[in-house]
């Protein structure tokens, strides 16, 4: 598994949150390699690509959208 930039799980307890209370964790990746842009966050030099951004508000948008349509 390639990890572009950012290690799976890494330094992140929110699993430890879930197993108390109920929701959703989404990963949205932001490298761009291309570019050389990594996306590795807590670090020094981060740096994230915009249309990953793009991409993220687009995406979570219409989860809430989704949501507030339920009947």
């Amino acid at each position: 598994m390639k990890a572009h930039g950012q290690i799976p799980y890494f330094n992140d307890d929110f699993i430890y949150f879930q197993q108390k209370v109920t929701g959703v964790y989404f990963l949205l990746g932001g490298s761009n390699l291309k570019d050389g842009i990594i996306a590795m966050n807590h670090a020094p030099n981060f740096r994230v690509d915009e249309e990953s951004v793009k991409i993220g508000v687009a995406s979570f948008s219409s989860l809430i959208i989704e949501r507030t349509n339920i009947e």
